[in-house]
């Protein structure tokens, strides 16, 4: 299926700026966005994988794929990022905030620096890639943001395999409320907002913050790959479907449910 989700004349002329790309979803992202056509600035820690992905994009799709390598919680990431585009005369059309970063363990057990360095790269750069990309997008009236949240921001308590994580569910749910937020100030604008809440997804992460038994103890019918999560966003965003967007019937079903169980708990 081709995803033209932005109102363009000519797709070819398109730049997708992904942070988190170097694996999981954003690396999704990346993949189909070049198929579709779109040119790419990749963003992530991981200079070596964004270098190889970068040649490997280009060399299938023949499209231009920037890199930059960037840890998003130093307190010049953004302005970083922006002056490299700036540099480079790149304009963004499809932003992509995906960054991830995991805090297993109870609150008190990580440092503050540990806490600041999630705040910085899931909350404090997301926001400011907005602040420093839609003014333009605004300008033009057209262009669209990603922000990538989780079925667990949706959720009034934590769920229980989630305890030890705590900074991550409320992020998410500033996440999806600045996203709902940016839309009902700027959607007459016609640049397209999407807030995407995936729930358990096949990638690198969980190994990343130490969960990777999940895997075992889940059940297959609860996970979704990456790629699908990603097609199915950009799915959504192309066809206007919901601003707060759920990937997969299992995920929808669980947060009617546990959302059913907190008005009786």
């Amino acid at each position: 299926m081709e995803i033209k989700y932005i109102k363009k004349n000519n797709i070819d002329s398109g730049t997708a700026l992904i942070t988190g790309a170097s694996s999981g979803i954003g690396e999704a992202f990346a993949e189909m966005l070049a198929k579709e056509g779109y040119n790419l600035v990749l963003v992530a820690r991981n200079i070596d994988k964004l270098n190889s992905l970068s040649s490997s994009l280009s060399e299938k799709y023949g499209i231009k794929a920037y890199v930059y390598g960037q840890d998003l919680s130093e307190s010049n990431a953004v302005s970083n990022i922006h002056k490299f585009t700036q540099e480079k005369e790149i304009t963004i059309d499809l932003l992509i905030n995906n960054a991830g970063h995991g805090d297993v363990g109870g609150f008190i057990d990580h440092s503050m620096a540990e806490h600041n360095a999630m705040i910085s790269s899931m909350l404090t750069a997301l926001v400011e890639l907005t602040h420093v990309y839609l003014p333009d997008m605004v300008a033009r009236k057209d262009g669209a943001i990603i922000n990538v949240a989780s079925v667990v921001g949706l959720m009034g308590t934590s769920l229980n395999m989630m305890v030890k994580r705590s900074l991550y569910r409320p992020i998410k749910s500033f996440v999806i409320a600045f996203t709902e937020q940016l839309d009902v100030a700027y959607r007459s604008t016609g640049v397209r907002f999407q807030c995407l809440c995936p729930g358990l997804t096949i990638s690198d992460f969980h190994k990343r913050v130490g969960q990777e038994d999940l895997y075992d103890k889940l059940p297959s019918f609860m996970w979704l790959t990456s790629e699908e999560v990603a097609r199915r966003s950009l799915i959504g965003l192309r066809k206007k479907k919901k601003l707060v967007f759920v990937t997969g019937f299992i995920n929808k079903l669980g947060i009617f449910f546990h959302r059913l169980c907190s008005l009786f708990s």
